[in-house]
């Protein structure tokens, strides 16, 4: 029989974090086979107990598991016994919109039956103002380059505002192009500037205002 000091520690190697379920319970049950004729479990009651304790949970943890399993089997069945009766529904709901767009005559008539419509095509989607604007010094005094932050084309209209802003306070800046240069101010004066974008179906809403220390 082999012998160990009581300084010996003896560890066991057992990642049961991460074991499933069914090698935790092979683990249980091949501990439950082999215990009898182990000398620590002949001569240890509380062992014996131990041993006892997880048979039983070893047995839980089976049929719960079994459990889980059926019932994850019967949620699968009803998710797709859901999804193929949605796709029968938006089928059905299609056709009726079909009916209904081939046959009423105004607005109010899809009304009578839930439908919120409208004549003629999608309304263009609103034209995006820049994102921001960038501003640089230029080389005189009194004047400074401003162009649109936007992935977007077209004409480009400018304003420029004395600082405090007002209702009134705007003027535009002659030209159309993304870059501008505006002159003429006057040097050490805070003003702001503002920039939209300019399409044939329409334009789109200020950017915010940019403040301007002019040079």
């Amino acid at each position: 029989m082999a012998l160990r000091t009581k300084s010996l520690t003896l560890h066991i190697s057992l990642p049961i974090s991460t074991m499933s379920h069914k090698a935790l319970t092979d683990l249980g049950d091949n501990i439950a086979k082999l215990a009898p004729a182990s000398p620590l479990y002949v001569q240890n009651v509380a062992l014996q107990a131990a041993v006892t304790g997880l048979t039983q949970d070893i047995a839980d943890l089976k049929q719960a598991d079994g459990d889980c399993v059926k019932a994850e089997a019967d949620v699968e069945l009803c998710r797709r016994t859901r999804d193929n009766t949605r796709t029968k529904c938006e089928k059905g709901v299609t056709q009726v919109r079909q009916f209904v767009e081939h046959n009423a005559a105004t607005v109010e008539d899809a009304a009578t039956l839930g439908f919120s419509a409208r004549i003629g095509g999608v309304p263009p989607a609103p034209i995006e103002p820049p994102t921001s604007l960038n501003v640089k010094l230029g080389k005189k005094h009194g004047e400074f380059h401003v162009t649109a932050v936007s992935k977007l084309r077209g004409k480009w209209d400018l304003e420029i505002s004395p600082d405090p802003i007002t209702a009134t306070s705007w003027t535009g800046v002659p030209g159309s192009a993304k870059g501008r240069l505006v002159t003429g101010r006057t040097s050490g004066s805070l003003v702001w500037v503002r920039m939209r974008l300019v399409r044939a179906r329409g334009v789109s809403d200020w950017c915010a205002p940019v403040p301007v220390t002019v040079p």
